[in-house]
């Protein structure tokens, strides 16, 4: 039941484009400024603790037990990366092409792009 999820998060990359996640891999999306939202498919059921935008189209979901998210099409389709850690993800921010996801257990990830890349599943490392 979609009324009963508890959002986390939010995130916009401008003032119409905004993401929420919450709890059982729920994200949703809104192009709109907030007025409407719609539900967006994930593959996990994990909850989610935080995401964020590079742009519109690139962004990241974290959560618990090491869960990642990463969409290259604003949130349309969403793929699963390894963590290399199964602590639960608490926030992810970006600075440019440099990305910090921090957790439980004193994990630190880190990200970063040449601006070239276009991997299909780019990865945080371990810091």
């Amino acid at each position: 039941d979609n009324s009963r999820s508890k959002l986390n998060s939010v995130f916009f990359i401008n003032k119409k484009n905004g993401w929420a996640a919450g709890t059982k891999g729920k994200i949703y999306q809104t192009i709109n400024g907030g007025k409407y939202w719609r539900l967006q498919k994930t593959s996990v059921e994990k909850n989610l603790n935080d995401v964020a935008f590079k742009d519109t189209a690139e962004g990241w979901a974290i959560g618990d037990d090491g869960t990642i998210l990463h969409s290259n099409t604003g949130g349309n389709t969403w793929n699963e990366t390894d963590a290399r850690s199964r602590h639960n993800l608490e926030k992810i921010f970006f600075i440019g092409d440099k990305g910090w996801i921090v957790g439980f257990g004193g994990t630190i990830l880190a990200y970063e792009t040449d601006g070239k890349s276009n991997a299909k599943q780019p990865k945080f490392r371990t810091r």
